[in-house]
């Protein structure tokens, strides 16, 4: 990885890293992720074409500008998680996940005395 960016996308944290396979220096690569309330969501994206490692070299409304070792320019957008052809392509947004608050679930009583496997404890008089 060569470089990252960092920022508030809609008030939820997003990261962008960038660089190129270590197994694979000609293919550019994006790590790509959000930071939501109750879910983190992130992945890795090939670039469109195998132009070498890119760096990070601008951010303009959430639109990041790539550039490979062999000058190949390209743009990530941020809100879509994708490629997009110029500054200015529109893309859709990505929906959050929804946001929730985990709920309790009872267990029934156990039918057994209790966990199978285990020695019975008796008790016994201390000498």
């Amino acid at each position: 990885m060569q470089n990252a960016w960092q920022g508030l996308v809609d008030g939820y944290w997003a990261n962008v890293v960038a660089g190129a396979h270590s197994d694979d220096p000609q293919q550019g690569l994006v790590f790509s992720s959000w930071e939501f309330p109750n879910a983190a969501i992130g992945s890795f994206f090939n670039t469109p074409l195998r132009a070498g490692s890119v760096h990070i070299i601008a951010e303009q409304n959430y639109r990041i500008t790539l550039e490979a070792e062999d000058g190949t320019l390209f743009y990530w957008d941020i809100p879509s998680q994708s490629f997009v052809d110029s500054v200015t392509a529109v893309a859709p947004t990505i929906t959050p996940p929804p946001t929730h608050t985990p709920t309790a679930t009872l267990l029934p009583p156990p039918t057994q005395g209790g966990p199978g496997g285990y020695p019975a404890a008796t008790e016994t008089p201390a000498p």
